[in-house]
């Protein structure tokens, strides 16, 4: 199983998370942390999540924060 994080999708990460730090470092590390969990559980079970409308990909969500990995 490959895992492919997109240019777009790298840029708003660090956006996000660059954001947060700006706040709060501490938090921004936990939601970085989670993020990484929930792509490690795609790359181990790719199938896991919710399947989309396009073949192939899944939807996960990273809760307890409001952001989705498709």
């Amino acid at each position: 199983m490959r895992l492919r994080l997109t240019t777009p999708a790298a840029r708003q990460l660090d956006r996000v998370l660059g954001y947060i730090a700006q706040h709060n470092p501490q938090g921004a590390h936990h939601v970085q942390e989670r993020i990484s969990d929930v792509l490690n559980v795609l790359l181990q079970h790719p199938y896991a999540g919710h399947r989309t409308a396009r073949p192939g990909i899944h939807r996960m969500l990273v809760s307890p924060y409001p952001y989705a990995i498709t």
